[in-house]
C-alpha cells in the first residue's frame, strides 16, 4: 500500500502514475547528500544514455542505481526521494560550485568583511587622509587683452596697400605701430570710399537679387567718384588696376 506522505500535487500525480509511493525531487536532505557523495564516483566514465552526453559521469546508470536504493528502503528514511538523472546533474554541480567556494573565497570571507569596514568606516578612513597631497586650487586662465580686443573689431578689408612691419627682435627698439582695421580706397581720390564723410561722395550702382540689394560687380568706384580734386590724395588719382596704391600717410 501507498503510504500517505506530504508531496506537492505534481509529486502525487507522478507518483500514482510510476507506482511509487515517494516523490521524485533534487538532492535536499542530509542522508540523501551523504549517498551522493559516497557512490558518485562509481559511475565514472561515459555513458550512452542522452543525459551522459559531453559528461565523464554515467548519470543514466547513476539514476537507475540511486531509485533502486530507495525501493529498498521501504519504510525508512522519509527524507529520501526518487531522483533522475538531471537531478543528480544539478547536485554534482553545485557541489562542485560549494567546493570552489570553500577552496577560494570563503577562507577570505572573514579578511574581506574587515577590509570592507575598514574602508567605509568614516573614523577608520579618517587615519588614510594625511597620506594623500591636499588638492592645489586650481588656476583659471585669462585670455590676451589684445587678443580679445583684436577678436570683437570687424576683419580689416585688404586693399592692397598694406604696409610690411619688419621683423625686430631687440626688445630695446621701438615697437611698431599696432595695425588697426582700414577701409577700401578709391583709385580716383584716395580717400575711404566706405567712410561716413565719403561715402556721399561715391555712389555705387546696386542690383536686386533674391529680394536683397547688392553691389554691381561690373560697376567701379572711381567711375562715380564725385570728390573734389583739391581734395584728392597725394599719388592720386591711380586708376591702373595693375599697380599697387600709394601708401597712406601717418596721421
Amino acid at each position: 500500500a501507498a503510504i500517505d506522505i506530504e508531496m506537492p500535487p505534481s509529486s502525487k500525480w507522478l507518483s500514482k502514475l510510476t507506482g511509487r509511493n515517494r516523490s521524485t525531487e533534487g538532492v535536499r536532505s542530509h542522508d540523501e547528500w551523504e549517498y551522493f557523495k559516497e557512490n558518485v564516483t562509481r559511475f565514472q566514465g561515459g555513458g550512452s544514455g542522452e543525459a551522459d552526453n559531453y559528461s565523464g559521469i554515467r548519470w543514466s546508470d547513476f539514476a537507475t542505481s540511486w531509485n533502486h536504493w530507495v525501493d529498498s528502503l521501504h519504510h525508512s528514511k522519509q527524507t529520501v526521494t526518487y531522483k533522475s538523472s538531471s537531478h543528480l546533474q544539478e547536485a554534482y554541480k553545485s557541489m562542485k560550485r560549494r567546493a570552489i567556494q570553500q577552496a577560494t573565497l570563503r577562507s577570505h570571507t572573514p579578511a574581506l568583511r574587515e577590509l570592507h569596514v575598514a574602508h567605509t568606516n568614516r573614523t577608520t578612513a579618517a587615519t588614510f587622509l594625511p597620506e594623500f597631497a591636499q588638492p592645489e586650487t586650481p588656476g583659471v586662465a585669462q585670455p590676451f587683452a589684445d587678443a580679445m580686443e583684436i577678436g570683437d573689431q570687424q576683419a580689416p578689408d585688404y586693399d592692397g596697400d598694406s604696409e610690411q612691419v619688419p621683423e625686430n627682435n631687440n626688445a630695446d627698439a621701438p615697437q611698431p605701430r599696432k595695425r588697426t582695421n582700414k577701409l577700401h580706397r578709391c583709385r580716383k581720390c584716395g580717400k575711404e570710399y566706405a567712410h561716413e564723410d565719403w561715402r556721399k561722395f561715391h555712389q555705387l550702382t546696386t542690383r536686386i537679387v533674391d529680394g536683397r540689394k547688392l553691389r554691381d560687380n561690373n560697376s567701379k568706384v572711381w567711375e562715380t567718384c564725385t570728390v573734389p580734386e583739391e581734395l584728392y590724395e597725394d599719388g592720386f588719382p591711380c586708376l591702373d588696376t595693375t599697380k599697387r596704391l600709394p601708401k597712406r600717410k601717418r596721421r
